[in-house]
């Protein structure tokens, strides 16, 4: 065998490993059965309003009186504090009553002067969460009235509620409200049930 033919045995040799080396390549590049890694799945997962820190609010709305059923008027309430847990949070509250200005605060007041024209109750208040939106809440502290038979009064003042959130976010909430508040007095007794947003 001469020295040129060994050289074009190379060269074929060498020429049919280069085709062989791009088949494979064309091949593994093709769609076929091979599969590369699984792209990663992204997954959001909703849960329960995270309550924490402060929380600060009012609310307001309208009120009947328990004195008589003819009185009516406006109840707010002011309130801050803090979450112990993410259902349950303390605060210092203030609501509340003033009657309507129609006719000193009542349709028939001038047979009903026992009927309280204001009441406020100042005290603590716990709240807390039975769902995610869903609440109650109960309220103790001082109570006192402006009553026209008695003048100024004062005592023990007390206060319940509930409400559903109606609007949640992660740092503001408005929710419909049903709240009482009350006071006990030497001279009797006051309570106001309202109706209201906060």
């Amino acid at each position: 065998m001469t020295m040129d033919g060994r050289n074009h045995r190379t060269k074929l040799i060498a020429a049919a490993v280069a085709l062989s080396s791009l088949a494979m390549g064309d091949a593994l590049a093709q769609p076929g059965n091979w599969q590369g890694e699984p792209a990663p799945v992204v997954r959001t997962v909703q849960g329960e309003h995270k309550r924490s820190g402060f929380i600060i609010g009012l609310s307001a709305g309208g009120a009947l009186g328990d004195d008589t059923e003819s009185q009516t008027g406006a109840l707010t309430s002011v309130f801050i504090g803090g979450f112990l847990n993410p259902n349950l949070a303390l605060m210092f509250n203030v609501s509340g009553f003033e009657a309507d200005e129609f006719n000193d605060g009542c349709f028939d007041c001038s047979s009903q002067p026992e009927a309280a024209q204001e009441l406020i109750v100042v005290g603590a208040t716990a709240q807390a969460w039975l769902s995610d939106r869903l609440w109650v809440r109960g309220t103790l502290g001082a109570g006192s009235a402006y009553v026209p038979e008695f003048g100024d009064l004062e005592g023990l003042g007390w206060g319940a509620g509930a409400g559903i959130d109606i609007i949640s976010g992660d740092s503001f909430n408005l929710d419909l409200r049903l709240d009482v508040i009350g006071a006990i007095f030497e001279e009797g007794s006051s309570a106001r049930t309202g109706l209201g947003v906060g």
